[in-house]
């Protein structure tokens, strides 16, 4: 396969000349050549990298090394060159190709840096595409904040794993939360918006107050807070990002252990 690639008619192709660089990655069994493509319109070049898969016969050394004699003699990895020049009806060409040949994937790429070898406009793709998944918020449908991939360790997020029950309905009726909080905040905002109009009695501000209080959770029996941080009673991971708030509020809601305790309070209520 190399030297299908590599040979004295094939030093233009697509509008690019090899620089004279090969980096062979025998961990991931490919061959990166640089060449340098200039664009046919605006004549602009850059540098760009041909890859090419290897066959399991070519990773072994001895034999790829066979192949790579016909590049003629190494020199420093910087000062390769691939020169091609015309002078009427005769074409010289004056090369010096250099080949390094790297096992181990950290190595790989701190000499590709240290020497500044092109990678693939995949490559680079793919780590922009890491870089951003790595630094974009991420909601954790556990504790309701934003984190970004690389502070996602234990402990990091502190929040319930037990669903949400009414202490003031007759069969302690299990609740969603985003349902809890748009019915608490609705009916702080009706009790705000007449306290103008009708001052409530000290009762009805009593009452109001327990109301406030009638959602706790049934893994800790907290009271559920509509405002501030969530002080949670579990620290762990945060929520994948791939977890949606329906499937947490259902991980809960099936908690085998809550359940249980949720039909013993119920139990205690009738005797």
């Amino acid at each position: 396969m190399i030297k299908r690639t590599i040979t004295n008619d094939s030093t233009y192709r697509n509008n690019s000349v090899y620089t004279g660089r090969i980096l062979v990655n025998l961990n991931a069994a490919n061959i990166d050549i640089e060449a340098l493509e200039t664009n046919p319109i605006t004549g602009e070049s850059k540098k760009i990298v041909y890859r090419y898969q290897l066959l399991d016969s070519k990773t072994i050394l001895q034999r790829l090394l066979e192949r790579l004699t016909t590049y003629g003699k190494l020199h420093k990895f910087q000062n390769t060159y691939v020169h091609h020049s015309t002078n009427n009806s005769t074409q010289d060409t004056e090369e010096k190709w250099l080949v390094v040949i790297i096992l181990d994937a950290f190595l790989l790429r701190q000499f590709s840096d240290d020497v500044k070898f092109t990678r693939p406009q995949s490559k680079i793709d793919e780590e922009q595409a890491e870089e951003y998944r790595a630094n974009q918020q991420i909601l954790s449908f556990q504790c309701h904040d934003y984190y970004i991939e690389q502070d996602n360790r234990m402990g990091a997020c502190t929040h319930h794993n037990g669903f949400i029950y009414d202490v003031f309905s007759v069969d302690l009726a299990v609740c969603i939360r985003k349902r809890v909080i748009e019915s608490l905040l609705d009916e702080e905002s009706r009790f705000n918006g007449r306290l103008n109009r009708n001052p409530p009695t000290q009762e009805e501000k009593e009452n109001f107050e327990r109301q406030k209080h009638r959602f706790r959770y049934i893994c800790c029996d907290q009271v559920l807070q509509i405002g501030g941080a969530m002080i949670g009673c579990k620290r762990d991971k945060h929520s994948e990002p791939n977890v949606t708030g329906e499937h947490w509020e259902t991980t809960c809601n099936r908690n085998q252990e809550y359940r249980q305790k949720r039909l013993a309070l119920l139990k205690k209520r009738t005797q």
